[in-house]
């Protein structure tokens, strides 16, 4: 009964032979590739339609396997069948898990050409009645903070079935040299970046992570990876279990690797005295400022770089609440909201993304930004990129190199 419906399914959806697969931009191809969808988006990694039909497979399959044992329990069936059947149940589980997992790969983008700094691209989603902007993050790979910046006027716990989501996926790259570990913490996000080699493109991964909370901040700084720990083992500070212990909580000055680790199943360790770069056994916490000051990853973030970060990486620790950049000409601005502990006013966010579009414009001499909307995307603050330049109504001229004036 189950094979026949499987086969049912593999008849309407035959290409089961599956692989993660990326595009590539090879000598002598285009990008995107011919069989990159419309809502591709250029040089992010998508999977391709048979890995679509494996995971729509492996979920439904999996559906129906356990409406059929639940029916089964219930008849007549003999007891050993049962049980093989239920064994079978249980064995299958992880593997739909594993299946629901897939569908939002590894935000990887392709490196932007000389002279443009941002990269993905602006998605929308709908909730679903059971969803909270914490269960739409997780399962979108990005973080709390950064998705409810940008959806102010939805309710975090209560979106409602129907209702439009912004997800937070298009960004402008901070200004740091694009190598090795860059980490914002004004935005709770991670950027990985990737040489080119000879079969593939320079890439960049963007990946939510968390953050030291107030008073534990995480120190901005200029590191590198000292080594690497897979089911890494925790010995917490003396400072971390006296405040435990003020809390009621008996701490032990060895937690081993297993579920109980905060670390999760990898840690990169860095040349700044216990701060550390690992995954979590608490990932509804990642885009948050929850830690002790080490940064927190998903574990399948944390998984995926712990495989593509050698020892010796550089790490650029940086805090960049506004960002500016270019993208196909046109000048971006990105603002976020000040984290808990940072008082800086809405002028002084003004003057620094004043800075910001100063740096990032140069000496182009007579470049036109548009003033009000920079003012407005500093009032927002929603963390996603808005357009102010060039030839926008009511812009002003932008002498290159100059000092920017104030608000008219």
């Amino acid at each position: 009964m189950v094979w026949n419906g499987l086969s049912g399914v593999a008849r309407h959806w035959p290409p089961l032979m599956v692989s993660v697969s990326r595009h590539r931009q090879l000598p002598g191809k285009s990008w995107p590739p011919a069989n990159c969808s419309s809502n591709c988006g250029t040089g992010a990694v998508r999977l391709r339609l048979h890995d679509m039909s494996r995971r729509w497979l492996l979920l439904n399959g999996f559906r129906m396997l356990y409406s059929y044992v639940r029916t089964m329990i219930s008849s007549s069936f003999p007891v050993g069948g049962k049980v093989l059947w239920c064994y079978l149940l249980l064995a299958l589980a992880p593997i739909a898990v594993q299946a629901d997992a897939l569908e939002n790969p590894v935000a990887l983008y392709q490196m932007p050409v000389e002279g443009d700094d941002l990269v993905g691209r602006p998605r929308v989603v709908v909730a679903a009645e059971e969803d909270t902007l914490v269960r739409i993050a997780r399962r979108h790979r990005t973080g709390y903070g950064v998705i409810r910046e940008a959806n102010p006027a939805v309710d975090s716990w209560l979106p409602g079935e129907g209702t439009s989501v912004v997800l937070p996926t298009w960004h402008i790259l901070p200004q740091a040299n694009r190598e090795g570990i860059v980490i914002n913490t004004a935005e709770l996000r991670l950027y990985h970046f990737e040489p080119a080699s000879a079969d593939r493109v320079a890439t960049v991964g963007v990946y939510a992570i968390s953050i030291g909370r107030d008073g534990r901040e995480t120190p901005l700084a200029t590191a590198e990876v000292t080594r690497k720990a897979r089911d890494p083992t925790w010995y917490p500070p003396e400072s971390i279990r006296r405040e435990r212990s003020q809390q009621g909580q008996v701490l032990p000055q060895v937690v081993p690797p297993g579920p109980d680790n905060p670390l999760g199943t990898r840690a990169l360790y860095l040349n700044l005295p216990s701060y550390l770069i690992h995954g979590t056994n608490r990932p509804m916490g990642i885009g948050m400022q929850v830690t002790a000051g080490c940064v927190r990853m998903y574990p399948e973030d944390i998984d995926y770089i712990f495989a593509r970060v050698p020892v010796g990486t550089k790490v650029q620790i940086v805090h960049q609440p506004v960002k500016a950049g270019f993208s196909g000409g046109v000048l971006y601005v990105e603002v976020h909201d000040p984290l808990e502990g940072v008082t800086d006013t809405r002028e002084e966010r003004m003057q620094a993304l004043r800075e910001a579009i100063a740096q990032t414009v140069g000496d182009r001499s007579g470049f036109r930004v548009d003033w009000d909307l920079a003012e407005l995307a500093v009032i927002e603050s929603s963390g996603i990129p808005v357009p102010v330049g060039p030839d926008h109504p009511g812009s002003g001229t932008f002498a290159g190199g100059a000092a920017i004036g104030t608000l008219p």
